[in-house]
């Protein structure tokens, strides 16, 4: 009993460290010399952060991205100093951080095509059942 727990612990190490050690990103062959950027897209999509997700599932053009981008750190500025306002109860926090993020959703769909605001629309809903917003210090 103890030689198999032992082979058995072994096997696991041993499968572990080989995991640990493939190369990251390659599919078999599919990145070949000719074509370097095969997988990138996938690989973009993987590493993402949510709202570089949302930007992708969009297909947002170049254009398009530049504006959403700039929304999103507008955004992000706005909310670290509604957070960072000590005069501010939770309430009333939560009051402007629900404001602002309807802005930003208004601001984004100005700058989407009917269907990307759609399928935008669809994505917010599906993001909103999994990651409710909770204030620090709240459950």
């Amino acid at each position: 009993m103890r030689s198999f727990l032992v082979f058995t612990l072994f096997s696991v190490l041993l499968l572990s460290a080989c995991t640990f050690t493939l190369p990251t990103g390659t599919t078999g062959g599919t990145n070949s010399p000719s074509n370097p950027n095969a997988d990138a897209g996938l690989e973009e999509k993987q590493r993402a952060s949510g709202s570089d997700k949302i930007a992708l599932e969009l297909g947002l053009s170049t254009e398009q991205r530049m504006k959403y981008d700039r929304i999103i750190s507008d955004h992000q500025s706005k909310l670290a100093g509604i957070n960072a306002n000590k005069s501010l109860s939770d309430s009333a926090k939560r009051v402007q951080l629900d404001a602002q993020e309807q802005r930003k959703h208004e601001s984004i769909k100005a700058i989407l095509t009917p269907q990307q605001a759609t399928r935008y629309d669809q994505l917010i809903a599906e993001s909103s059942k999994r990651d409710p917003i909770v204030l620090p210090g709240r459950k």
